[in-house]
């Protein structure tokens, strides 16, 4: 801030043009409100040291005004006197002008000489203390303008650094209550999901029971004996390696697969290596710190992403084909923003739709239709095939089970979790090739039914 000093006392003072204004972020930062409040506290000390020293500065004019009037009546006693000798010389003159006319003469003028000076003197002595008078007067005119200036500068200082500091603890109030209300939300949150995670390993507990019951039956069927041992989870394949199957692995956590479509692909049978790399990338990425910025740059997700998410999400139309559209969709199953909803079929409308799908392009000859949006604000609803639909519910299934499991929401064993990955990976590759789609026609050909046949 620059200063500007007074020419005739030399006091400082601020420009009257300098109000620095805040930017709404500043407003917003406790740590900076605090700090321009001790300056604007250091400038109102500034200022009242600036008007401590004008008031001494009157004071000290005000001396002089005294001293110079006390010297201007020592000049006018001695003015009286220089009358008094002039009478006196004047009374000498008339004795003399009868003794000595020529001397008189030269004394008269002589007199005359001395009065002349003695009135200039006079003359200069007023005129000066005239000045002296005007000079003072408009000095203290000027310091009673400039420490009114500076009060006013002052308190309108204060009033906006009130008003300032008052703005900036109800917004830091606000935010606060915000925290603590997200932070309730989340603890809400968080019993819920622990609450039902217990209901649904209990659930998994028993079906796994069962199935091992069954099995063991099987078994003893398969055997001709009444009793056998149940199946050993961990198996030799048939060159040596060892891998995991999914009914294999004991179910510990919230988000159970043993109900899953996988079960109606069949008698296959889904299982994975523990030599596998892949593997190896997926416990990477689950012992990794958690961070939602760099949760898709790891080498599981990328070549998730590489291998099942981008042949999925990639369509004929030119309205995805463009970039913008195609980041748009992508954000959208990436943040689970995406909302695909249901069109019920009417009576009074045909059971199929002649209607084109906004992404693949065909023509929609399912009952089933739904449509598209990008989030709660898109007020453009795109209406797709039940083929897309499950491509795109495959792709946010992924996502969604992926955000869960990084936020250490959904707990469980390296090897649970990463057969529940596979699963859902199977389900966006069964979805690209068009199997398991639900269209709501009777048109749909399973294995079953072609075993029947034959």
């Amino acid at each position: 801030m620059t200063l500007t000093y007074c020419h005739q006392c030399g006091a400082s003072s601020f420009p009257s043009d300098h109000h620095p204004s805040l930017s709404p972020k500043e407003l917003e930062d406790p740590a900076y409100s605090n700090a321009r409040i001790g300056e604007l506290e250091f400038q109102i000390q500034k200022l009242q040291s600036d008007n401590e020293n004008l008031v001494s500065n009157l004071q000290s004019t005000t001396q002089q005004k005294a001293e110079l009037e006390f010297e201007l009546a020592k000049i006018q006693i001695d003015l009286r006197t220089s009358k008094e000798i002039s009478e006196d010389l004047r009374s000498t003159l008339a004795k003399v002008n009868s003794s000595n006319p020529t001397q008189l003469q030269l004394d008269m003028q002589s007199l005359a000489e001395k009065l002349i000076a003695q009135t200039a003197i006079r003359g200069e002595i007023e005129h000066a203390k005239l000045q002296i008078e005007t000079e003072l007067e408009d000095l203290s005119a000027r310091l009673f303008e400039e420490a009114n200036k500076m009060v006013m500068d002052e308190k309108r200082l204060r009033v906006d650094a009130e008003r300032k500091h008052a703005i900036a603890e109800r917004q830091l109030t606000e935010v606060q209550e915000l925290v603590n209300s997200q932070k309730e939300e989340l603890e809400d949150l968080k019993s819920r999901l622990e609450q039902t995670a217990g209901e649904k390993d209990k659930e998994s507990a028993e079906r796994i029971k069962m199935a091992k019951e069954r099995d063991e039956l099987e078994l003893a069927l398969m055997d001709g004996s009444v009793t056998g041992s149940p199946r050993s989870s961990y198996r030799q394949s048939k060159n040596g390696s060892n891998r995991l199957s999914l009914s294999s692995i004991r179910s510990d956590s919230a988000y159970d697969s043993s109900h899953s479509e996988c079960d109606d692909i069949g008698d296959f049978e889904l299982t994975f290596h523990l030599s596998d790399f892949r593997f190896d990338e997926f416990k990477e990425f689950i012992e990794a710190p958690k961070n939602l910025k760099t949760m898709f740059v790891s080498k599981f997700m990328r070549r998730s992403i590489a291998e099942d998410v981008d042949p999925a999400m990639r369509f004929e139309s030119c309205n995805v084909r463009g970039w913008f559209q195609q980041r748009k969709l992508t954000t959208a199953t990436q943040s689970g923003t995406l909302i695909i909803e249901t069109i019920s079929p009417t009576p009074c409308v045909s059971s199929v739709h002649k209607n084109s799908c906004n992404l693949c392009l065909h023509q929609i000859r399912t009952p089933l239709v739904y449509r598209i949006r990008y989030d709660d604000f898109d007020c453009e609803p795109k209406e797709i095939c039940a083929f897309c639909r499950e491509r795109l519910f495959s792709v946010c299934e992924f996502y969604t089970f992926i955000r869960l499991v990084h936020g250490g929401i959904i707990k469980g064993s390296l090897q649970r979790l990463y057969m529940e990955v596979a699963r859902l990976r199977l389900k966006m590759f069964l979805g690209r090739i068009g199997s398991n789609v639900n269209t709501g026609g009777v048109d749909e050909v399973k294995e079953y039914a072609t075993h029947l046949q034959k």
